[in-house]
């Protein structure tokens, strides 16, 4: 993902953060399928959600998200710390943000380039939230393929 802005000094900022954009979905437990938002599009964040949990890791001290299309589940917000240690994460289409902090440092970012009001940062994510000046512009991705893991 790539982040850009301009900050209150006038400066551009552009920083890249490393993503998850599609999981893996199996509703029925025995045909599993990647999902996720493959085509070119973009939305207007609509808001922010500050008591969302990860539901594949309860007790995930980053709590928060992003809604890209209220109703339909594609969010913003936190993913592992790191990737590669098999810790149990999932996501069925979100964008989880990578990293230790990752998604605490995102959030960091955005109150930095936004300057929002308000006296807490609850407040001033939730107005980020309600602004419309967040947008999300996913560019066309092929899914990657189905493996088994080992």
């Amino acid at each position: 993902m790539t982040v850009a802005g301009t900050d209150n000094t006038g400066k551009s900022v552009i920083q890249i953060l490393r993503v998850f954009r599609f999981g893996v979905q199996c509703e029925d437990g025995t045909s599993a399928r990647v999902v996720g938002l493959a085509d070119q599009q973009a939305h207007t964040i609509q808001a922010w959600m500050p008591n969302y949990t990860v539901h594949s890791r309860p007790g995930f001290p980053d709590i928060g998200a992003w809604i890209v299309m209220p109703g339909k589940g594609f969010l913003i917000h936190a993913g592992p710390e790191d990737p590669n240690r098999g810790l149990p994460f999932a996501t069925i289409g979100c964008t989880e943000i990578i990293g230790p902090q990752g998604f605490v440092k995102f959030n960091d970012l955005l109150i930095s380039l936004i300057d929002p009001p308000g006296g807490s940062r609850g407040q001033k994510l939730a107005a980020i939230g309600s602004s419309g000046c967040l947008r999300i512009i996913y560019q066309r991705a092929a899914r990657p393929p189905l493996k088994k893991a080992r």
